[in-house]
């Protein structure tokens, strides 16, 4: 998967360090970004310079401290097209998703670059920048993307995570609402966070960290495979091991991993993922995820 990194700057016509409310740019911005997502996607428009073309956009998830996930498309997407926006990576997909991260720490965006979608970055960045700033202009800011962008290219990077996430959670949750979709699995992630990361990460990072590890493993229909990805995130340092107990009650899966198969499979001298193709990606993404500035 293809993505680049595009650190980014809010600036405004005067110097202040807080708006009206006592906020500082980076949580106006935020504002901005969740007030889109609790009108169902009317607040931000995407689109051209004129605005002869419009693309639609749906958020994956809930935006909360200062992280949002989006799915922005090459054109407008109508009401019964709505399975559009449930494509794979690798699939012939008309969107690329967007990863922002508006926190006093960090300003920046992780764009998938998918030239399917949009075929020139530059002008894709130009396009999300215009559709946040006709927003942000009425409250004095401005969002302007850093010169300084990287390319990432991995199998199993934050980009992917960021694609498939919502697929992933409907596909696990069976016949609930999005909202409660959601609702218990940022329940069971905060649960999570505290019961199982490593005082290696920090908060920021350990959510990414469970974030991850639900997702990879939500699919896993056996022990081992399931528990190849825990062993992943404590080989690479991102975790703490939990206890059986916990692991079971977080990951609802009793009934498939027993004590003795979790007690072999997260043992650190346990060899047998060692030629695994899948364990190797995992174990590169947690590293990934751990070596992200803060």
């Amino acid at each position: 998967m293809n993505y680049i990194i595009c650190p980014y700057r809010l600036v405004s016509s005067e110097i202040w360090y807080t708006n009206p409310d006592g906020l500082a740019p980076e949580e106006v911005f935020f504002d901005v970004i969740r007030e889109d997502f609790l009108i169902n996607n009317q607040t931000i428009v995407f689109g051209d310079k004129h605005l002869k073309h419009v693309y639609s956009h749906i958020h994956i998830n809930k935006p909360a401290d200062g992280i949002a996930l989006l799915k922005i498309a090459n054109r407008l997407v109508e009401e019964d097209e709505q399975q559009v926006w449930n494509k794979f990576p690798g699939e012939d997909r008309q969107f690329a998703t967007l990863f922002i991260v508006s926190r006093k720490d960090a300003t920046c965006f992780y764009i998938e670059e998918n030239e399917k979608a949009f075929a020139n970055m530059e002008d894709y960045i130009n396009m999300v920048c215009r559709g946040f700033n006709a927003i942000l202009s009425l409250k004095g800011l401005a969002v302007v993307p850093d010169k300084h962008i990287v390319r990432q290219n991995d199998n199993y990077g934050i980009m992917y995570i960021s694609a498939v996430i919502n697929n992933h959670l409907k596909a696990s949750h069976g016949a609930d609402s999005e909202e409660s979709t959601l609702s218990k699995f940022d329940e069971k992630m905060l649960q999570a966070t505290r019961l199982f990361t490593s005082s290696l990460v920090d908060m920021y990072k350990a959510s990414i960290v469970i974030q991850t590890l639900y997702l990879l493993t939500t699919r896993c229909n056996d022990a081992k495979r399931m528990l190849c990805v825990l062993k992943a995130a404590l080989d690479a340092g991102v975790m703490e091991k939990p206890s059986y107990k916990d692991y079971i009650k977080v990951f609802d899966c009793g009934s498939l991993i027993s004590k003795c198969k979790y007690s072999i499979y997260t043992n650190p001298n346990y060899t047998g993922y060692k030629n695994d193709t899948f364990y190797r990606n995992t174990y590169i993404t947690f590293i990934r995820i751990k070596s992200i500035n803060s």
